[in-house]
Protein backbone atom coordinates (compact mmCIF):
# COMPACT_ATOMS: atom_id res chain seq x y z
CA UNK A 1 0.00 0.00 0.00
CA UNK A 2 1.04 3.53 -1.03
CA UNK A 3 2.40 5.62 1.79
CA UNK A 4 1.08 9.09 1.94
CA UNK A 5 2.66 12.03 1.18
CA UNK A 6 3.52 14.23 4.65
CA UNK A 7 0.24 17.21 3.90
CA UNK A 8 -1.95 13.52 3.16
CA UNK A 9 -0.89 12.57 6.01
CA UNK A 10 -1.79 15.35 8.30
CA UNK A 11 -4.64 15.66 6.49
CA UNK A 12 -6.27 12.52 7.20
CA UNK A 13 -5.22 12.10 10.98
CA UNK A 14 -6.84 15.89 11.64
CA UNK A 15 -10.26 14.48 9.97
CA UNK A 16 -11.43 11.44 12.40
CA UNK A 17 -14.32 11.38 10.63
CA UNK A 18 -12.63 9.86 7.46
CA UNK A 19 -11.92 6.06 6.52
CA UNK A 20 -8.44 6.54 6.22
CA UNK A 21 -7.57 7.92 9.90
CA UNK A 22 -6.79 4.65 11.50
CA UNK A 23 -4.61 3.98 8.85
CA UNK A 24 -3.16 7.17 8.80
CA UNK A 25 -2.38 7.35 12.41
CA UNK A 26 -0.82 4.30 12.12
CA UNK A 27 1.54 5.20 9.75
CA UNK A 28 2.17 8.25 11.80
CA UNK A 29 3.25 6.16 15.10
CA UNK A 30 4.93 4.04 12.20
CA UNK A 31 6.89 7.36 11.53
CA UNK A 32 6.98 9.35 14.36
CA UNK A 33 6.69 7.06 17.49
CA UNK A 34 10.42 7.10 18.17
CA UNK A 35 11.37 10.27 17.48
CA UNK A 36 8.20 11.15 20.25
CA UNK A 37 10.12 8.86 22.59
CA UNK A 38 13.31 9.93 22.04
CA UNK A 39 12.10 13.35 22.78
CA UNK A 40 10.51 12.56 25.92
CA UNK A 41 13.19 10.64 27.45
CA UNK A 42 16.04 13.24 26.48
CA UNK A 43 13.96 15.60 28.49
CA UNK A 44 12.56 13.43 31.15
CA UNK A 45 16.71 13.11 32.43
CA UNK A 46 16.59 16.76 32.69
CA UNK A 47 14.47 15.76 36.16
CA UNK A 48 15.47 14.59 38.99
CA UNK A 49 12.20 12.85 40.12
CA UNK A 50 12.70 9.31 42.30
CA UNK A 51 9.52 7.78 40.60
CA UNK A 52 11.91 8.69 37.10
CA UNK A 53 15.14 6.85 38.67
CA UNK A 54 12.74 3.53 39.51
CA UNK A 55 10.54 3.62 36.41
CA UNK A 56 12.03 5.84 33.90
CA UNK A 57 10.95 3.37 30.98
CA UNK A 58 7.27 3.19 31.71
CA UNK A 59 7.23 6.81 33.01
CA UNK A 60 8.42 7.84 29.56
CA UNK A 61 5.94 5.15 27.64
CA UNK A 62 3.00 7.10 29.95
CA UNK A 63 3.88 10.35 29.00
CA UNK A 64 4.31 9.18 25.13
CA UNK A 65 0.96 8.23 25.53
CA UNK A 66 -0.17 11.56 26.85
CA UNK A 67 1.49 13.24 23.29
CA UNK A 68 -0.96 11.09 21.35
CA UNK A 69 -4.00 11.97 23.53
CA UNK A 70 -2.80 16.07 23.30
CA UNK A 71 -2.65 15.37 19.42
CA UNK A 72 -5.55 13.77 19.06
CA UNK A 73 -8.46 15.12 21.69
CA UNK A 74 -10.82 17.79 20.79
CA UNK A 75 -11.00 16.57 17.11
CA UNK A 76 -7.12 16.89 16.73
CA UNK A 77 -7.16 20.56 17.94
CA UNK A 78 -3.43 20.60 18.30
CA UNK A 79 -2.74 19.02 15.05
CA UNK A 80 -4.74 21.16 13.39
CA UNK A 81 -2.74 23.80 14.82
CA UNK A 82 0.46 22.97 13.13
CA UNK A 83 0.26 25.47 9.72
CA UNK A 84 3.48 24.76 7.90
CA UNK A 85 1.58 21.75 6.15
CA UNK A 86 4.26 21.03 3.33
CA UNK A 87 6.92 21.27 5.46
CA UNK A 88 8.03 18.03 7.51
CA UNK A 89 11.30 19.49 8.87
CA UNK A 90 9.84 22.15 10.76
CA UNK A 91 6.77 19.54 11.85
CA UNK A 92 9.56 17.91 13.58
CA UNK A 93 10.34 20.95 15.74
CA UNK A 94 6.72 21.51 16.25
CA UNK A 95 6.27 17.84 17.63
CA UNK A 96 9.50 18.31 19.60
CA UNK A 97 7.78 21.30 21.62
CA UNK A 98 4.67 19.36 21.78
CA UNK A 99 6.56 16.56 23.37
CA UNK A 100 8.50 18.98 25.90
CA UNK A 101 5.26 21.09 27.70
CA UNK A 102 3.33 17.60 27.44
CA UNK A 103 6.99 16.16 29.46
CA UNK A 104 6.78 18.87 31.23
CA UNK A 105 3.24 18.87 32.49
CA UNK A 106 3.11 15.14 33.88
CA UNK A 107 6.86 15.53 35.95
CA UNK A 108 5.13 18.21 37.14
CA UNK A 109 2.53 16.48 38.85
CA UNK A 110 4.85 14.23 40.02
CA UNK A 111 6.75 17.21 41.94
CA UNK A 112 3.79 18.36 43.34
CA UNK A 113 3.01 14.80 44.47
CA UNK A 114 6.75 14.94 46.30
CA UNK A 115 6.00 18.57 47.44
CA UNK A 116 3.61 17.17 49.59
CA UNK A 117 4.74 13.82 50.62
CA UNK A 118 8.28 14.48 50.76
CA UNK A 119 11.33 15.86 52.69
CA UNK A 120 12.08 19.45 52.04
CA UNK A 121 15.90 18.15 50.71
CA UNK A 122 14.00 15.82 48.25
CA UNK A 123 12.16 18.95 46.65
CA UNK A 124 15.01 21.44 46.82
CA UNK A 125 17.13 19.20 45.36
CA UNK A 126 14.70 17.94 42.35
CA UNK A 127 14.28 21.76 42.07
CA UNK A 128 17.65 22.56 41.33
CA UNK A 129 18.12 19.79 38.16
CA UNK A 130 15.61 21.96 36.79
CA UNK A 131 16.74 24.35 33.75
CA UNK A 132 15.36 27.74 34.84
CA UNK A 133 12.38 27.94 32.86
CA UNK A 134 11.01 24.67 34.75
CA UNK A 135 11.84 26.10 37.93
CA UNK A 136 9.75 29.38 37.07
CA UNK A 137 6.66 27.17 35.14
CA UNK A 138 6.91 24.72 38.67
CA UNK A 139 7.13 28.09 41.29
CA UNK A 140 4.04 29.50 39.57
CA UNK A 141 2.13 26.56 39.42
CA UNK A 142 2.46 26.07 42.99
CA UNK A 143 1.23 29.34 43.93
CA UNK A 144 -1.54 29.68 41.71
CA UNK A 145 -2.71 25.90 43.47
CA UNK A 146 -1.92 27.59 47.23
CA UNK A 147 -3.89 30.24 46.12
CA UNK A 148 -6.98 28.24 44.84
CA UNK A 149 -6.69 25.81 47.88
CA UNK A 150 -7.61 28.54 50.54
CA UNK A 151 -10.89 27.45 52.19
CA UNK A 152 -10.95 31.08 54.25
CA UNK A 153 -8.96 34.39 53.58
CA UNK A 154 -7.07 34.91 56.96
CA UNK A 155 -5.14 37.75 55.57
CA UNK A 156 -1.61 35.95 55.87
CA UNK A 157 -2.08 33.47 52.86
CA UNK A 158 0.78 35.48 50.38
CA UNK A 159 2.51 36.03 53.44
CA UNK A 160 2.16 31.71 54.37
CA UNK A 161 2.80 31.05 50.33
CA UNK A 162 6.56 32.90 51.06
CA UNK A 163 7.11 30.76 54.09
CA UNK A 164 6.14 27.62 52.54
CA UNK A 165 8.38 28.61 49.48
CA UNK A 166 11.57 29.27 51.78
CA UNK A 167 11.08 26.19 53.17
CA UNK A 168 10.40 23.85 51.18
CA UNK A 169 11.84 25.00 47.93
CA UNK A 170 15.11 26.10 49.36
CA UNK A 171 15.07 23.77 52.11
CA UNK A 172 15.41 26.92 54.97
CA UNK A 173 15.42 25.66 58.25
CA UNK A 174 12.66 27.79 60.55
CA UNK A 175 15.48 29.55 62.60
CA UNK A 176 16.73 30.53 58.64
CA UNK A 177 12.94 31.37 57.67
CA UNK A 178 12.44 33.73 60.54
CA UNK A 179 16.08 35.18 60.16
CA UNK A 180 13.89 37.66 57.29
CA UNK A 181 13.00 41.14 58.49
CA UNK A 182 9.56 40.29 57.72
CA UNK A 183 8.90 37.12 59.69
CA UNK A 184 11.27 37.68 62.72
CA UNK A 185 8.26 38.34 64.92
CA UNK A 186 6.85 35.07 64.19
CA UNK A 187 5.23 33.00 66.94
CA UNK A 188 7.13 29.69 68.58
CA UNK A 189 6.10 26.72 65.63
CA UNK A 190 4.28 29.00 63.11
CA UNK A 191 6.68 28.38 60.39
CA UNK A 192 5.70 24.73 60.79
CA UNK A 193 2.57 25.05 61.48
CA UNK A 194 2.19 27.03 57.91
CA UNK A 195 3.72 24.32 56.28
CA UNK A 196 1.73 21.29 57.68
CA UNK A 197 -1.33 23.29 56.88
CA UNK A 198 -0.42 24.18 52.96
CA UNK A 199 0.75 20.35 52.27
CA UNK A 200 -2.73 19.84 53.87
CA UNK A 201 -4.32 22.14 51.45
CA UNK A 202 -2.28 20.97 48.62
CA UNK A 203 -3.08 17.15 48.99
CA UNK A 204 -7.37 18.17 49.48
CA UNK A 205 -6.47 20.00 46.41
CA UNK A 206 -4.28 17.73 44.24
CA UNK A 207 -7.12 17.00 42.27
CA UNK A 208 -6.86 19.55 39.79
CA UNK A 209 -2.91 17.94 39.15
CA UNK A 210 -3.00 14.48 39.30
Amino acid sequence: MKQFTFPELLACCCEPSSSEWERGWREFSARYNEFIHNKVAQRCRTWDVPRLRRQFTEVVQDIAGAVYITLCKNDCQALRSFTARDNERIFFGWLATVCVRTTNRYLQRLLMEMLIDEENEAVSKALRRLDAAGRWEFYEMVVVELRDAAKRETGNRERDIHIFQLSIFSDFSESVVRSHPCLQDLGYRVVQLVIHRLRKDLHEHKKNFI
